[in-house]
């Protein structure tokens, strides 16, 4: 069995823990991938260099106190240290140190040092551990990283039990029917639906008779205190102001995809965009005049939908090209650009945590504390799978033609986000009826309300602080 000695070095503060970590670091061994690893500790000296000849570095370590305020130390010069010293970026972490010292009762240093992992994430793009230098607890979590990362040895994981294992079957096979079913009840598409039509210019037409009188109608069935968006300008076309995002979106969608989207017309056109007008209502104003039947029809084109859209895979967050995130979870706002996955769930579940310690400081303030949900910061721990979303999915923006389609419209929030996105957009809207919501597991998926709850909630009551 080989030996090979990972040389470590380690910047901080002055009482961070150098020290103590460097003697937890050298007396401990671990066998991996039939290699016997012992680990060596380089101490950064204050002017920021090692003070003697050292061997090359394997990898960096820079210490934060778990009570100090993350963004005080992201303005320190010691993780700029260890990247220096580091062969590569991605050969860094984070670690906090005295966070026995801090009691887990939700107080501001508790808060402060349950944040720091995804603030880790978000500011230096990088893993955050925990480690006590007196007891050594998470010596060992450590150290299985530095060798997971440096040699490039993937972690030992426990082996499923056939319990978990028969019930990840079940739960495909369950999506699988559920999928069939949807498809066997889903309300018809004309077999022509994404076929481009050629018609005349008539963006002139915005603010014709037609317009103002379809305009005034749409009002008087749904609250619109900011005006009407989009303008029927003849019997035939509906117009809107040009937004470039969307009608890229539109094209997308109806290449990809059977979803019926009302073509786009006169591409030509700079200031307006064109679609062509579907006669008929908005599940908004027409939901409850449905039979029930009529509505597990309509759930389950949702479900037919949204299952043709997560095929649709993304490596790159939020719109086309310009890859801005935007939409009602995001308060109606637009942020970014990403330029990848791991960041956009960075940025995310650093606010998130942000909402959440401002509302676990709330209830330790008032004395309770323990009534605190969820306990722990939502973090979702797992990589997002990037799928393409329609971002803004409520009734308002599925329309039940005369024909018995079911059309989708107003792409402008669409992007490539994870699968549950639109799930948690249906459940955000508030205004649609008890029996749409009892539906919406069924459409979009189970672990949506999951998300809204335990993440999204928080995330969405302070993203407006992240413009």
């Amino acid at each position: 069995m080989g030996q090979t000695v990972l040389n470590v070095v380690i910047t901080g503060s002055s009482g961070s823990g150098k020290r103590s970590l460097r003697g937890k670091l050298e007396t401990y061994v671990m066998k991996r991938g039939g290699t016997i690893f012992s680990f060596r500790g380089h101490i950064v000296g204050a002017e920021g260099e090692l003070r003697y000849e050292h061997p090359p570095i394997d990898f960096g370590v820079a210490l934060v106190e778990s009570s100090l305020v993350y963004r005080d130390f992201a303005n320190t010069p010691y993780f700029g240290q260890a990247c220096q010293m580091a062969p590569h970026a991605s050969r860094i972490c984070v670690v906090g140190t005295k966070r026995d010292t801090i009691r887990d009762d939700y107080c501001a240093a508790d808060l402060r040092a349950r944040a720091h992992p995804s603030q880790a994430a978000y500011y230096h793009g990088c893993a955050y551990l925990s480690v006590n230098c007196h007891d050594g607890s998470g010596v060992e979590a450590l150290c299985e990283h530095i060798v997971d990362t440096v040699k490039g040895i993937a972690p030992l994981h426990k082996k499923r039990t056939i319990s978990a294992s028969l019930i990840s079957v079940f739960e495909q096979l369950t999506d699988d029917i559920l999928d069939c079913i949807a498809a066997l009840f889903s309300l018809p598409v004309p077999k022509d639906v994404n076929q481009d039509l050629d018609d005349a210019d008539v963006s002139r037409l915005v603010r014709s008779p037609i317009a103002k009188a379809w305009e005034e109608r749409v009002k008087e069935r749904v609250d619109a205190p900011w005006g009407v968006p989009t303008h029927q300008i003849t019997p035939n076309l509906i117009a809107k102001a040009n937004a470039p995002h969307e009608r890229m979106a539109v094209n997308f969608v109806r290449q990809h995809t059977r979803i019926p989207v009302p073509q786009v017309r006169h591409r030509h056109l700079k200031k307006w965009m064109v679609s062509e007008f579907i006669d008929g209502n908005m599940l908004y104003t027409c939901w409850n005049a449905q039979s029930t039947f009529m509505q597990f029809r309509i759930a389950c084109t949702v479900r037919h939908y949204l299952s043709q859209l997560r095929k649709l895979k993304g490596t790159i967050p939020g719109r086309l090209e310009t890859h801005i995130a935007s939409g009602p979870l995001f308060d109606c706002n637009e942020n970014g650009p990403f330029t990848s996955r791991a960041g956009f769930q960075a940025w995310c579940e650093m606010v998130a945590v942000t909402g959440w310690c401002s509302l676990a400081t709330a209830f330790w303030h008032s004395g309770e504390a323990d009534k605190m949900e969820p306990q722990q910061e939502p973090v979702t721990h797992e990589p997002w799978d990037l799928v393409y979303a329609h971002g803004d999915l409520n009734l308002t923006n599925l329309l039940l033609g005369s024909d018995g389609v079911l059309w989708v419209v107003d792409w402008a929030e669409s992007g490539f986000y994870p699968r549950w996105w639109d799930g948690v957009a249906m459940a955000s809207f508030p205004d649609a009826p008890r029996s749409w919501h009892a539906l919406r597991p069924f459409m979009a998926g189970r672990h949506a309300d999951d998300m809204h709850r335990s993440f999204w909630a928080f995330f969405t009551q302070e993203v407006h602080r992240f413009r």
